[in-house]
């Protein structure tokens, strides 16, 4: 499966779930304040078309979950 992660500030992404070239491959939605990650079946024509109609609105992993790693010598210090 693929995972796309979309973001929009007006929280609507009816036209995504509702497109008919995309309903068929969805496997998992999920919705929370302006994102919105979907789980796809990997048909290339399915990823092709995603990727053409809303690649603008996609964002990365990373950009939604901080990174948390420890810093040296602000979380810890090196003896």
């Amino acid at each position: 499966m693929k995972t796309f992660i979309f973001k929009r500030e007006n929280n609507n992404f009816d036209d995504v779930l509702k497109d008919k070239n995309i309903k068929s491959a969805i496997r998992e939605t999920y919705i929370f304040d302006e994102h919105l990650i979907i789980r796809l079946d990997e048909k290339p024509e399915v990823l092709a078309y995603i990727t053409l109609m809303f690649s603008e609105e996609f964002i990365r992993m990373k950009d939604l979950v901080p990174d948390r790693t420890p810093k040296l010598n602000i979380d810890y210090k090196k003896k």
